[in-house]
């Protein structure tokens, strides 16, 4: 692609992408010092990833916490060919992605416009460049534990909860890095346990 932008990522690019797959994927806090407001002294909060583009197609953009990028990456990747192919996964409702239950939560307006700027990529590429005036509408992907139990369930393991917030409950949208080791996510080899019973 010939291009006078000299970001190999920045805007000339990301317009490429969104035409050729319906989105980009920007990943936050896997590395380094790469979330908003990083002065390298604070501790890392828990990676996140989100979608810009999705909006050009009439459709939500998409966050989700916990995950590596390469997870994260195909997690975003198959709810947004689910709607490209025009089988879109209904809010609240539970289908299995990499042998995990996964569901899409609506994400309120002050998560997405909030002062920590967690979607400061998309803002710099629709409203630095007048492409779009207004926010996005955006969904949380949640993924569950190996039991099926989500993070807002009863029983859910700590780590899964502590590891991905659900954003419209959150009192604040980056959760900290958490001292033990991180819980199996999906996409890693794991055996599917059946869901506890009451």
């Amino acid at each position: 692609m010939s291009t006078n932008d000299p970001n190999p990522h920045g805007p000339a690019w990301v317009t490429a992408n969104i035409r050729m797959y319906g989105m980009v994927i920007t990943a936050v806090g896997s590395g380094g010092c790469s979330e908003p407001g990083c002065d390298g002294e604070h501790p890392m909060t828990q990676p996140w990833s989100y979608t810009i583009g999705r909006v050009e197609a009439g459709e939500p953009e998409l966050v989700t916490y916990g995950l590596s990028v390469e997870t994260a990456h195909k997690l975003l990747t198959f709810v947004n060919g689910r709607s490209r192919c025009g089988d879109p996964i209904p809010l609240a409702l539970p289908v299995v992605f990499a042998g995990r239950d996964i569901r899409l939560d609506r994400i309120p307006p002050w998560w997405v416009a909030s002062a920590d700027n967690p979607m400061g990529r998309w803002f710099a590429y629709y409203h630095g460049t007048g492409r779009l005036a207004t926010n996005p509408d955006v969904l949380q992907v949640v993924w569950a534990d190996e039991d099926g139990l989500f993070p807002d369930d009863t029983g859910c393991d700590p780590l899964v909860r502590l590891t991905q917030p659900i954003l419209g409950n959150a009192p604040h949208p980056l959760p900290r890095r958490p001292s033990r080791p991180m819980p199996r996510t999906p996409g890693h080899a794991t055996r599917r346990h059946p869901r506890r019973s009451a």
